[in-house]
């Protein structure tokens, strides 16, 4: 990443923590962000509004990849889902303000701006 990661926000998911299993040991996800320096945030139980940006992605993923198509082999969804992410990098998004997440990589790294954070949307677009 061309930036620091500081911190990192998850559910309670079992993928991602211990904090409700029976044990004191931490997840092998915990060991590794405490290894390199980054703080591990939980979202309270049963909020998935909380993480609203992965719970939105999902809802994309589920009506656009997983309920139209069938996998036949694990090397069938690696390949189903190399060509879903192109297509999802090149579609326009509203939280994007209509850009598509590629648009908005390409500009962040021709000025080293992200244009979602940025008022001057409009300018940077055009450069």
């Amino acid at each position: 990443f061309p930036f620091k990661i500081l911190k990192i926000q998850t559910d309670n998911g079992l993928e991602f923590t211990n904090r409700f299993a029976n044990t004191e040991a931490l997840s092998e996800l915990d060991e590794y962000l405490k290894g390199v320096g980054i703080e591990h945030q939980l979202i309270r139980p049963a909020t998935p509004w909380h993480n609203g940006r992965v719970e939105r992605s999902h809802r994309t993923d589920d009506k656009f990849f997983y309920s139209r198509l069938s996998f036949y082999s694990l090397e069938d969804l690696n390949n189903q889902g190399k060509v879903w992410r192109r297509k999802y990098q090149n579609m326009y998004q509203r939280k994007y303000n209509y850009l598509s997440p590629m648009e908005v990589w390409k500009i962040y790294k021709k000025t080293g701006i992200h244009p979602i954070y940025n008022d001057n949307l409009n300018s940077l677009v055009s450069q």
